[in-house]
């Protein structure tokens, strides 16, 4: 990963192909909870609760984890 980007055009093509499925779904799975939190944590109606940005938190934290053990296998 350069520069701390999470787009996938900055992993090098052989990166990619080595991410293997599971890794795939866990940071899928990950990411589509962080985007339900992150519509929360963004209404401007209401201030987040704190819960709600510890969740967001660890579910990046585990979203990277995913990607990393991804790549490293």
């Amino acid at each position: 990963m350069k520069h701390g980007c999470m787009e996938a055009s900055c992993y090098p093509d052989d990166q990619r192909d080595d991410l293997e499925e599971e890794a795939y779904r866990k940071a899928f799975e990950a990411w589509g909870v962080l985007e339900i939190i992150n519509a929360t944590l963004l209404d401007e109606d209401r201030p987040p609760a704190p819960q709600e940005k510890q969740d967001v938190n660890r579910l990046l934290d585990e979203f990277c984890q995913a990607l990393a053990t991804g790549l490293k296998e």
